[in-house]
């Protein structure tokens, strides 16, 4: 295998199930390693060389092997430490999802463009006054704007555009697909009238990883980009479909693709 890519600048960050598939068969493994950040180690990194010669970072944010953390315990700040201390430049990610928009299917892949943060006690900057924001700032002083908040990043449009086009491609979507997901705190689910709500203002699908995961790789200058796959209808709207899917098929069908985006950003953009 003939691997193009000097330096691995892509994160697949794997979402629902990812912990039930093996990183090696949709590569050669390289490597495998945790990263000490400031905010704790990171998970588990892995390196793979795609048969297309691409080189991909892997990580699994829910555990290695077994479901280790819901999404309300990611940490996502030494998650997307270590992505920079990689030197990333685009995240892909997949999350399952909850539908709220009655036109959905269980099944249907959806590529966000808009995001509306319904966390509260998530932190959601690296620019607090600790002594682990403290020791970031001196090992990256190219985000120095993050220390008092100036200069904040602009998130009206918080996914890469490029890459969001490429994954639309690979997803089967039109070139115009929209979608909005709303991020909520978690551990429990939503209740029917939050869904309600929801609804109301134009959400399409729910779920609780990509916030602060997106601001935080905005605060580092990483472009990001997310497949949705809808696993379930939301909270209130059983009636429309009660099946659920999850496992071990929802994380193939997840990696599969975002290799796929992996490989033609890197061929053909390699920019955010």
């Amino acid at each position: 295998m003939i691997v193009t890519q000097t330096s691995a600048n892509i994160l697949i960050l794997g979402g629902t199930a990812a912990y039930e598939i093996n990183p090696a068969d949709f590569g050669e493994l390289v490597e495998s390693r945790t990263i000490s950040t400031p905010y704790g180690r990171s998970p588990l990194f892995h390196l793979l060389h795609t048969s297309q010669g691409t080189a991909v970072w892997f990580s699994s944010r829910h555990g290695e092997n077994q479901l280790s953390r819901s999404a309300r315990f990611v940490n996502h700040r030494a998650n997307i430490w270590a992505a920079h201390h990689l030197g990333i430049q685009l995240i892909l990610s997949w999350n399952g999802v909850g539908a709220i928009n009655p036109t959905l299917q269980v099944g249907d892949l959806v590529v966000p463009h808009a995001l509306m943060d319904w966390t509260r006690n998530r932190i959601h900057t690296f620019g607090t006054d600790t002594p682990q924001a403290t020791a970031m700032r001196q090992a990256a002083r190219t985000i120095e704007h993050i220390r008092t908040g100036q200069n904040p990043r602009q998130t009206a449009h918080p996914f890469a555009p490029s890459a969001r086009q490429i994954l639309l491609t690979h997803a089967g979507l039109p070139p115009d697909h929209q979608a909005t997901y709303v991020c909520t705190e978690g551990p429990r689910l939503e209740t029917a009238a939050e869904i309600r709500l929801a609804a109301k203002l134009g959400a399409d699908v729910v779920g609780m990883t990509l916030c602060p995961e997106v601001w935080l790789a905005t605060e580092l200058n990483i472009g990001y980009a997310s497949l949705c796959l809808v696993t379930n209808f939301a909270t209130g709207l059983w009636h429309i479909d009660t099946r659920r899917e999850f496992g071990a098929p929802v994380a193939q069908r997840g990696m599969e693709l975002l290799l796929k985006t992996a490989e033609t950003w890197h061929h053909h953009v390699n920019r955010p």
